[in-house]
């Protein structure tokens, strides 16, 4: 069958492009059907490049030696439509050909929890808390792409057996099986979505046949190939497939100089440049982080973090096998005449979902869907999981007699009544860490590294839930194959993503909130180069990701748009993406705000009245959300990337204000965050008729320092919400001062920033002692202090031993390594080391902690004993001795993502570039060999 939407390769323009998108999934074929498609004056010329080829409606193998013919091998084959990239702790399944991973996955479009971007760049986690149609909400994304795709519910969904079979564990425990929304097509027969000189691409109705995930030959998935890029063909874009972009640099005319090979078939092949003033990476995770890390060899200057942050989506798979119900599960393509089709209604591949949201913590949280087995690999699955077994779940001679007989009925291969249509394989995604990392070898291939992901005790929890799901068929349970058998618990994923992970700036992420990709550590920015697909997501969403994906893309097409109408493009992203909305924003989200950012709220805001300011002394912790409500006073921040704010993260200094009721009116007091200065302050309200110094019309409130030596300084305020206000410092008379910075106070803020006395309510009132397998796994250690900013200063990592010993090791400053003893008193953990000094360490929820590094000596902090720069703090023990205790909270995290802010290691070990003098030295003294732990079987 003829390509439809493809361009002949002589068609390309030889003097290049304006834009020129890499890859035709969910970010290149969305991007490049809104610029193609625009009301951009003069229009654009767009271009779409994809490796793969183009795949009509009715060409996608449907047996296992087609299935297996058209595997992608990047030698023998590499116009193959399924990759599996194998690595040695995750393998990945993409697609490839024109329309992405879109033509082979199973069309889930489900939105995330909002607290998943919690870890994003500020725009995005505003945007991600603006409500559905407020400008600038992701929200709105989300709608567009789910309008584009046509997404819905199977209409029928309910009478399917296999959501029938994952609703019984669900009802077990509370839950249902709730209808996803999918990107199928169920009610609209012979519409034409495109129609050419080679053809016509046209829509049909979804017959239940269970082929998403090997291709649909009906044409009722609505690929890309259905809707996008048929749009981006009607708005004059070019497609060129069987083209893959290999490195990219900027040409001396300022155009982008994209080195491409066309293969003309898989054996034949020619190398040429394609220019263009734009590029938009969207090759997928794997292809647009290769592409980079290609280029930076060739000179282009990026990120560090490029390679970084990769994720499987915390995807799993488990396998409930010959259960006591038929399921309904075997595929059968566009084959209305096999027999397995005039008795099974298979259904969409994912039909049905169970949320499992019951956990306060995200990290806990997870989905497990149905899926089918579609007809190319239905009698392959029947004899493999036959061999495997698994565990049965239940028990009794009938039973398995009944079993038996089932698997007899597979022999010849897949039966309407044997063991494979009474299964359900199990599809479920989660939230890992992200701590993958992708690096080229040295033939220039892409590697995948990321030690341990497997143990992760998500994995482990969810492995149980698809036991009982299994047990709830009274079926044999056979978890994910290859995560049992291999030595390295081997994940498989079909949703990678990360590489190019959005970041604040270079130090962060390897683009921006915008895609825009970082030339380096900082904030600047590569003109006209963009990514915008799955390399860009920075964490794990629990859900399907093509919508997430998808969303993402129509807003850095929106930008890219509006920055072309004439808007600078720095003030167009932000404008477009995120106009300020100072009632939407949250003190905990004003907290990290840069001072631009803060600037914005302050000028769209109307204050509310002086009386609000009054501090109450209310004090109320919220466990489930980590978060503090502290009346005793506003606590203030400096803002993000102030000089100010690095003298305060290096000194632990921070700063208050108390206001009150006086006879004399409302007044206050300005301290530092321990209280040591104490500045008199009085306050008004003041009207301004007209601008006067930068303070445009309006009302404001005015803080004064009566007192020397504070008093050529004031302050200007809005109170934008009962926990949040926005205030400036200047130096002079007002109104005409200078201004010094920006900066939020507020009276509600995260366990990130809490309080010396917040500590010690939690660790006092709410810690517990955790228990071995809790502290199982890495955990980062920072600081607590009365400051505005809390350092990472150490790792530790807890092991069960062979023996059942717990086994804790730290890791301090990237300097010094060692172990300590563990003693459990029933009230909390505590360990002990060669120092005088020893932790107590108390659990809040399975992944924070709470602890202190304490001794009754001061003179144990060495150096920091008469200066502690607000670390280590005084208290009263239960025998009315004084302790001195260095605060800290200890989160769950990887040692491959979790580097410590202040790390010495690799100054110290790092070997200078040139010596001016060379020494010998010679040392004499003793050698301490450190505490042998007896009775240790390890």
């Amino acid at each position: 069958m003829p390509p439809i939407l493809s361009n002949a390769w002589e068609e390309r323009r030889v003097d290049g492009y304006d834009i020129l998108v890499i890859g035709s999934g969910y970010g290149g074929a969305i991007t490049a059907a809104r610029l193609a498609q625009s009301d951009l004056d003069p229009k654009p010329t767009v271009c779409i490049l994809e490796r793969g080829k183009e795949w009509p409606v009715g060409t996608f193998p449907d047996t296992l030696s087609e299935f297996t013919a058209h595997t992608f091998n990047d030698v023998l084959n590499p116009l193959g439509l399924h990759e599996f990239s194998v690595h040695k702790d995750i393998t990945v399944v993409k697609g490839s050909g024109l329309g992405g991973t879109s033509l082979i996955n199973a069309n889930v479009a489900i939105r995330p929890d909002p607290s998943v971007f919690s870890d994003w760049p500020v725009a995005i986690r505003q945007a991600a808390q603006m409500e559905e149609g407020h400008d600038g909400s992701l929200w709105n994304y989300y709608t567009r792409v789910e309008q584009t795709l046509d997404v819905s519910q199977h209409p029928e969904g309910n009478r399917l057996r296999k959501v029938e079979a994952l609703g019984k564990r669900a009802a077990q425990i509370g839950q249902t099986a709730t209808l996803l929304k999918i990107a199928v097509n169920f009610d609209k027969e012979g519409v034409e979505v495109f129609g050419g000189e080679a053809g016509a691409i046209v829509k049909h109705k979804c017959i239940d046949c269970g082929d998403c995930v090997t291709g649909c030959n009906v044409g009722a998935k609505n690929t890309l190939y259905m809707n996008y890029l048929p749009l981006a063909k009607k708005g004059g874009a070019h497609i060129f497939t069987q083209v893959e972009a290999d490195y990219l640099e900027k040409a001396p005319d300022g155009m982008w100089l994209v080195h491409v090979i066309r293969r003309e078939n898989a054996f034949s092949f020619t190398r040429t440049t394609v220019k263009a003033r734009m590029v938009i990476l969207a090759a997928g995770s794997l292809g647009s982080t290769k592409l980079l890390l290609r280029s930076e060899q060739q000179g282009l200057t990026v990120s560090p973090a490029v390679g970084m942050r990769f994720n499987g989506n915390g995807d799993f798979f488990g396998l409930a096998y010959n259960g006591d119900q038929i399921t309904d599960v075997l595929g059968w393509g566009n084959h209305p005449d096999d027999p397995i089709a005039k008795v099974v209604r298979s259904g969409p591949t994912i039909t049905s979902v169970v949320h499992y949201k019951q956990s306060p913590n995200l990290r806990e949280h997870y989905v497990i869907e149905d899926v089918s087995v579609p007809r190319a690999l239905r009698d392959a699955a029947a004899k493999a999981f036959r061999i495997l077994k698994g565990q049965d779940t239940d028990t009794g001679l009938l039973d398995k007699a009944r079993e038996v007989r089932r698997q007899l009925k597979d022999i010849g291969g897949a039966d309407p009544e044997g063991a494979l249509n009474s299964s359900i394989v199990y599809l479920c995604t989660a939230m890992d860490d992200a701590g993958g990392t992708m690096h080229l070898d040295a033939l220039g291939k892409l590697g995948i590294s990321w030690p341990g992901v497997g143990g992760q005790a998500i994995f482990g929890l969810i492995n149980k839930e698809c036991f009982e799901h299994a047990k709830a068929l009274g079926a044999s349970f056979i978890e994910n194959p290859l995560w049992k058998i291999s030595p390295w618990q081997t994940l498989l994923t079909a949703h990678p993503l990360g590489g190019c992970a959005m970041g604040e700036d270079g130090s962060d992420g390897a683009c921006d909130h915008l895609g825009r990709v970082f030339t380096g550590k900082g904030t600047g920015v590569h003109q006209g180069l963009y990514v915008a697909d799955g390399a860009i997501i920075r964490s794990s969403l629990a859900v399907n990701p093509f919508l997430t994906i998808g969303a993402l893309a129509e807003r850095i097409a929106g930008h890219i748009i509006a920055a072309r109408k004439g808007l600078p493009a720095e003030e167009a992203g932000e404008v477009f993406a995120v106009p300020p909305q100072p009632r939407e924003i949250t003190s905990v989200m004003a907290i990290d705000l840069p001072e631009e950012q803060l600037e914005n709220i302050f000028s769209g805001a109307e204050t509310l009245p002086l009386e609000r300011l009054i501090n109450k002394g209310q004090h109320t912790i919220d466990i489930r959300n980590r978060s503090v409500y502290n009346d005793r006073f506003w606590k203030g921040f400096f803002p993000r990337g102030q000089a100010l704010n690095m003298f305060s993260s290096l000194f632990f200094a921070g700063f208050r204000k108390r206001f009150f009721q006086a006879a004399e009116g409302i007044q206050g007091i300005t301290s530092d965050s321990d209280g040591r200065i104490n500045a008199r302050n009085t306050l008004e309200e003041v009207l301004i008729t007209e601008k006067k110094g930068d303070l445009d019309k309006g009302r404001y409130i005015l803080l004064r320092y009566p007192d020397p030596p504070w008093q050529t300084f004031y302050d200007v305020f809005k109170v934008v919400s009962e926990d949040l206000m926005i205030g400036r410092v200047y130096l002079g008379a007002f109104p005409h001062g200078v201004r010094i910075m920006t900066f939020p106070m507020v009276r509600r803020y995260d366990f990130d920033h809490m309080t010396v006395d917040d500590f010690r309510t939690l660790f006092n009132d709410y810690g517990v002692q955790p228990d071995q397998k809790t502290l199982e796994g890495s955990w980062q250690m920072r600081t607590i202090a009365n400051s505005n900013h809390s350092g990472a200063v150490a790792r530790l990592t807890y092991t069960t031993k062979p023996s059942g010993r717990l086994e804790a090791r730290y890791q301090f400053l990237d300097i010094l390594e060692g172990e300590s003893r563990i003693h459990f008193t029933g009230e909390q953990l505590e360990m002990f080391d060669f120092t005088p000094l020893h932790d107590e360490i108390r659990m809040l929820s399975s992944d924070y902690l709470v602890g202190k590094w304490t001794t009754g000596n001061i003179r144990a902090f060495g150096p920091f004993a008469s200066n502690s720069f607000g670390l280590i703090h005084t208290e009263i023990a239960a025998n009315g001795s004084k302790r001195f205790s260095f605060y800290y909270r200890l989160q769950r995290s990887p040692a491959a993502v979790a580097p410590l802010v202040f790390s010495a290691g690799p100054r110290m070990l790092a070997e200078p570039v040139s010596a001016g003098i060379t020494f010998d030295e010679v040392m004499t003294g003793g050698y301490y060999g450190g505490e042998k732990i007896t009775n240790d079987p390890d």
